[in-house]
C-alpha cells in the first residue's frame, strides 16, 4: 500500500511539473472538488460531512460542475443483527479533464493519458470499522487532502 501511495504522488507531482501562466479570479483559482455519494440510508449526512471538511480548506470548493476533482463514494453500514457497528465508506478519487490544460503535455503523453473520457480513475481505496461517520468522513478528507489537494495547490499557485 505504501509503495503505491508513493507512486501515487509521484505520479501527479509529475503531472504538475508545469503550467500556463494565468489570471484568474479567486474563486478561479480555488480547487474544484466534487462529491458524489451513494447510500441507502445515509447520503445525506455524508455529503454534508465530506463538503464541510473541504469548505474547511480555505483553497477549496464544492462544486456540482467543472471539477478539477472527483471523489465518488459508496457507504454501507455494517451491521450484526440490525444493529449498526460500523461504517463502510468505498471511494474512487478521479481527476478531471478540467485539469489537463495545467498538466506538462510531455506527461501526458509518456502517461498515455485520455482525457476523452473526462475522469481519469487515480485511486480506489475502502475505509472500514468502528469509528463514527464522522470520523471517517474527515479521515478521508484528510487523505485527500495529503496525497493529491497538496501537488494540485503547487500547479496552481505556480501558473
Amino acid at each position: 500500500m505504501q509503495i503505491l501511495r508513493i507512486s501515487y504522488t509521484i505520479l501527479i507531482c509529475f503531472l504538475f511539473l508545469a503550467g500556463t501562466p494565468t489570471i484568474l479570479s479567486n474563486d478561479d483559482q480555488r480547487i474544484r472538488v466534487k462529491v458524489s455519494v451513494s447510500s441507502e440510508h445515509d447520503k445525506g449526512e455524508i455529503e454534508s460531512y465530506i463538503k464541510r471538511e473541504l469548505r474547511s480548506l480555505s483553497d477549496v470548493i464544492p462544486v456540482n460542475n467543472q471539477p478539477y476533482w472527483t471523489i465518488h463514494i459508496a457507504h454501507v453500514r455494517n451491521a450484526i443483527e440490525k444493529e449498526v457497528v460500523g461504517h463502510s465508506l468505498a471511494f474512487t478519487i478521479c481527476m478531471s479533464a478540467n485539469l489537463q490544460p495545467y498538466l506538462k503535455q510531455e506527461a501526458i503523453e509518456t502517461l498515455k493519458i485520455d482525457f476523452t473520457n473526462l475522469d481519469i480513475y487515480m485511486e480506489v481505496a475502502v475505509y472500514t470499522g468502528h469509528e463514527d461517520l464522522k470520523k471517517k468522513c474527515q479521515k478521508l478528507v484528510a487523505y485527500f487532502d495529503t496525497e493529491y489537494l497538496e501537488a494540485t495547490r503547487d500547479i496552481l499557485t505556480h501558473r
